[in-house]
């Protein structure tokens, strides 16, 4: 969607996350890639439909911890998907939007961390 169109600013941002669809008990692995108030751009090797229900847990930047949003799948492609939020917390929300205006002042582009040391939202609860 061209930028003026948006109705939320966004930010690349890199981070770990893990989703799950309508089984709970399938966990699926993933790194968020652009973030907005409004959605994410989720980088996965098992994107799942469009119009589908998903719980997306994220390690955002800067935050202690995760952050927990329910989103529909808009769109996807080749591991990537398009997420949605939907009745965003506004605790959340003011969370997301903190990223990414962080990640909007910093000139050099993308924070996050590195995906070859990534902790996984399940790693942290496991420590």
């Amino acid at each position: 969607m061209p930028f003026a169109l948006r109705r939320h600013p966004r930010s690349p941002v890199k981070a770990p996350l893990e989703f799950t669809g309508d089984d709970p008990r399938q966990v699926i692995f993933g790194f968020v890639r652009d973030l907005s108030v409004g959605g994410v751009l989720v980088e996965t090797e098992f994107p799942v439909p469009p119009g589908s229900r998903v719980t997306v847990h994220m390690m955002l930047p800067g935050v202690p911890d995760e952050t927990i949003v329910v989103g529909h799948v808009r769109w996807w492609r080749t591991r990537a998907m398009g997420v949605g939020f939907v009745g965003l917390d506004p605790h959340d929300a003011r969370t997301i939007a903190g990223v990414v205006a962080q990640v909007a002042d910093r000139a050099s582009g993308a924070i996050g961390v590195d995906e070859t040391i990534a902790t996984t939202p399940a790693a942290r609860r496991s420590a």
